[in-house]
């Protein structure tokens, strides 16, 4: 079963447009591994993200991301 999340957050201290670049890149390779595709959008240190795949491998990802 195919599941998606959306979710809106912000980040924990301020990143560079290279840490959100990196952090872009790892989860790109990260997310591709378990079948999830998405999309990360960051504007001013507020991240809309919207993840979709395999239910257990998102329901994984998201309790990761929210710990």
């Amino acid at each position: 079963m195919i599941k998606r999340i959306k979710y809106i957050s912000r980040a924990a201290r301020p990143m560079s447009a290279d840490e959100v670049e990196r952090l872009r890149d790892v989860s790109v390779r990260n997310n591709s591994a378990e079948g999830i595709t998405g999309i990360l959008i960051e504007v001013k240190g507020v991240f809309f993200q919207v993840m979709e795949g395999p239910q257990e491998a998102v329901d994984r990802l998201y309790e990761r991301i929210s710990n």
